[in-house]
C-alpha cells in the first residue's frame, strides 16, 4: 500500500551544528559559518539536550495525521538513523529506499529572506512548457533559447508534441506569440541531438566491437544499458558483459564467482540496481539462493548492505580524524602553557607533555590505518571500527589529563 506523506525535521540548526559531521564546531555567528548568516543565530537548541532525539515528525495523508518518531524505542531499527549525533530520519528511508515509493520533493525555509522564504524544490514535476513559460517571463526569449539549449532530448521530444497536438493541454502554457519560434529552434535542436547521439552511439559500439565481440552480441549489451535518452556507454556494457559472460570476466571476479554465464535479461534487471560486476554477481547468487526475492529485491539487498558498510567505514575513519584533530588541539595549549614554566612546575608539565605527545603519536598512527581501508569489506569495516574505538579512548585520556593540568594552572 502506498501512502502520500511529507517528514518534517524539527531543530535542524543546533548550537553544536557544523557543516560536516566529522568537522569543527565553531561558536555562533564564527566566519566559518556565515558570520551574520549563520544558520545557528537564535537557535535555543543542541545536540546534547536530552530530548533533541525528538526531531522528526511524519505527517501521511491517508491518516491526516502527524506522528512523532521516537528513534529510541526499542522497536525502532537503529539503521534507519545511522548518524546517532543528529538523529536525522532521511527521506529515502520513508520513502522505501526505492523499492516502492519515491521522494517527491523537498521544502526550505529561509527566515533570513525578505521575500521568498519558502523554497520549494519539487522532482520531476515541470512539464517543459511551463519552463518556457518561467523563462520567457524571467529573461524573455534569450532565457527561453538558453533553457532549450540545455534540455534533454525527450523533453525537447515532449516540448515539440505538445506544440503540435492541437488537443494538448499544456500547449497554452507558452505565450501564442512565441509559440512558432520555440517550436523552430526546438525542433532544430531536438534534430540535432538525435544526430549526435547517432555519432556518439556509433563510437561506443566501436570500442565494444574492439574487444573481438560480435556485433548483435555488443549492441544487445549496449541496448540494455543504454541511459534513458538512449545513450550508449562502452563502460555500462563492459560491465554487464563481465556479468553475463564468464570468458569476459577479470580473474578476481574469476576466483569469487567462477566462469559460469548469466542469462542477459535477468543480469540487467540486477545491474540496474546493483551497478557494479561484483555486485551484480553477488546478488544473481543471492537470487539463485533465494528466487523469491526476484532480480531487484536480490541486487537491493546486497546494494544495501554495501551501503551500511560504506556508511560505517566512512564514520569509522571520520570520528577516527576528529579524535586526532581535537587531541592536537589540546597538545599544542598544552605546548604554549609549558612556555616559560621553570622549576618543579615546569618539570611536571614537560612530563605531561610527554605523555601526551606520545599519545598523540598513537593517534597519528591509528588515524592512517583508518584512512588505509579503502574498500567496505565486512572485516575492513571491522578492523576500521576497532581502530576508531581505540583512537576515541586515546583522544578523550589526553583531553582529560590536558584538562586536568590547565585548570591547575589556572588555579
Amino acid at each position: 500500500m502506498l501512502d502520500l506523506g511529507i517528514l518534517f525535521h524539527a531543530r535542524e540548526f543546533p548550537t553544536d551544528y557544523r557543516t560536516s559531521r566529522y568537522g569543527d564546531t565553531y561558536p555562533v555567528g564564527h566566519a566559518a559559518m556565515g558570520g551574520e548568516k549563520d544558520v545557528r543565530i537564535g537557535s535555543e537548541c543542541c545536540t546534547q539536550d536530552p530530548d533533541f532525539h525528538l526531531r522528526n515528525y511524519v505527517w501521511l495523508m491517508s491518516l491526516n495525521q502527524v506522528f512523532l518518531v521516537d528513534p529510541t524505542d526499542q522497536s525502532f531499527n537503529e539503521e534507519w538513523i545511522p548518524c546517532k549525533e543528529f538523529h536525522t530520519l532521511h527521506e529515502v528511508t520513508c520513502s522505501g529506499h526505492g523499492h516502492q515509493g519515491r521522494a517527491l520533493g523537498d521544502v526550505n525555509y529561509f527566515p533570513f529572506l525578505e521575500t521568498h522564504q519558502v523554497l520549494w524544490c519539487l522532482r520531476d514535476s515541470f512539464p517543459p512548457t511551463l519552463l518556457v513559460l518561467h523563462a520567457h517571463q524571467e529573461g524573455g526569449l534569450e532565457a527561453v533559447n538558453d533553457l532549450l539549449k540545455n534540455m534533454a532530448s525527450s523533453k525537447l521530444s515532449q516540448l515539440v508534441s505538445s506544440l503540435t497536438s492541437p488537443s494538448c493541454i499544456f500547449k497554452d502554457q507558452v505565450p501564442i506569440e512565441i509559440q512558432e519560434s520555440v517550436l523552430g529552434q526546438a525542433t532544430e535542436l531536438s534534430r540535432e541531438k538525435k544526430a549526435s547521439l547517432v555519432t556518439g552511439n556509433a563510437v561506443e559500439t566501436d570500442k565494444m566491437l574492439l574487444r573481438g565481440l560480435e556485433e548483435n552480441f555488443a549492441k544487445q549489451l549496449l541496448e540494455a544499458t543504454a541511459s534513458s535518452e538512449g545513450i550508449y556507454s562502452e563502460f555500462r556494457a563492459s560491465n554487464l558483459l563481465q556479468v553475463v559472460s564468464g570468458e569476459h570476466r577479470g580473474p578476481e571476479l574469476v576466483t569469487r564467482f567462477g566462469q559460469g554465464d548469466h542469462d542477459l535479461t535477468v543480469s540487467r534487471a540486477c545491474l540496474k540496481v546493483a551497478f557494479y560486476p561484483e555486485s551484480t554477481l553477488e546478488a544473481l547468487e543471492l537470487l539463485h539462493a533465494h528466487p523469491e526475492l526476484g532480480p531487484q529485491g536480490a541486487a537491493q539487498q546486497v546494494v544495501d548492505q554495501k551501503e551500511a558498510l560504506t556508511r560505517r567505514l566512512f564514520e569509522a575513519q571520520g570520528i577516527s580524524s576528529k579524535a586526532l584533530r581535537e587531541a592536537a588541539g589540546v597538545v599544542e595549549q598544552l605546548e604554549q602553557l609549558v612556555e616559560g614554566k621553570l622549576g618543579e612546575a615546569g618539570k611536571g608539565l614537560y612530563s605531561v607533555l610527554d605523555q601526551t605527545r606520545e599519545c598523540l603519536g598513537v593517534l597519528e598512527q591509528l588515524s592512517q590505518r583508518a584512512r588505509a581501508v579503502q574498500y567496505a569489506t565486512p572485516d575492513g569495516s571491522v578492523a576500521v571500527d576497532q581502530v576508531k574505538a581505540q583512537a576515541v579512548e586515546i583522544s578523550s585520556h589526553v583531553k582529560k589529563i590536558a584538562a586536568q593540568h590547565l585548570l591547575s594552572t589556572k588555579l
